[in-house]
């Protein structure tokens, strides 16, 4: 599975003919390459103007979306922010053929969008529907590098902010101490000075990782 988080700028006019239109744009995509991975690959897109066209690609393989075809009409927004219905977003989903699926967030909040991407990688990982499918969400310009951050965090489980990465720190300081007190119980004769070690040990790294 491919995600490009695309700039909107990408589907203005262009002078040549034909583009600017979500097909030439997807022909343009399909040119991208990037290497074999278990993660999800997500690729950040600005403009396409030195990309080159796979014409075999064809309009009736795009399925076009906009982010207000996920929300849940039975709530009304308040201040612009709408819920967006994981039932709604699963059944257009599941009946999705085509192998691009072409998500346009419009101006939307980024709490929306970033709402969308949430569940839409949750729908991802309970089911395989877009295992084998292009994934090309069109974002405002100025906002292509956060959502690619976003799509980041959300598909791959990887921190975007320096909470998140002192978090992920905390993480490994208790799984190395967990480790740690595994090794002190199978050596009991050496129970004392060790956990005194290991205590002095993670009380150290607590203070490395600590963020400035």
């Amino acid at each position: 599975m491919k995600i490009f988080v695309v700039s909107q700028y990408a589907l203005a006019p262009k002078a040549q003919p034909g583009a600017g239109s979500l097909t030439s744009l997807i022909q343009q995509l399909a040119c991208v390459e990037v290497a074999d991975t278990n993660a999800t690959s997500v690729v950040a897109v600005s403009d396409t103007y030195n990309l080159g066209v796979v014409t075999s690609i064809a309009s009736d393989d795009i399925a076009a979306f906009v982010l207000d075809d996920f929300r849940d009409q039975r709530q009304q927004s308040v201040n612009d922010v709408v819920c967006i219905d994981s039932n709604v977003l699963a059944t257009k989903l599941n009946r999705n053929t085509c192998s691009w699926v072409a998500i346009d967030f419009e101006q939307n909040l980024p709490v929306n969008s970033t709402d969308l991407i949430r569940k839409i990688s949750r729908y991802a990982f309970m089911g395989r529907a877009l295992q084998d499918k292009n994934l090309v969400l069109l974002v405002p310009p100025l906002y292509v590098g956060f959502y690619a951050r976003s799509v980041n965090e959300a598909f791959n489980n990887l921190p975007v902010s320096s909470i998140e990465i002192a978090r992920s720190g905390q993480t490994n300081m208790l799984f190395m101490s967990t480790t740690m007190e595994r090794v002190i119980l199978s050596l009991p004769l050496l129970t004392g000075p060790i956990r005194r070690l290991n205590h002095l040990f993670m009380h150290v790294y607590q203070r490395l990782v600590r963020p400035a």
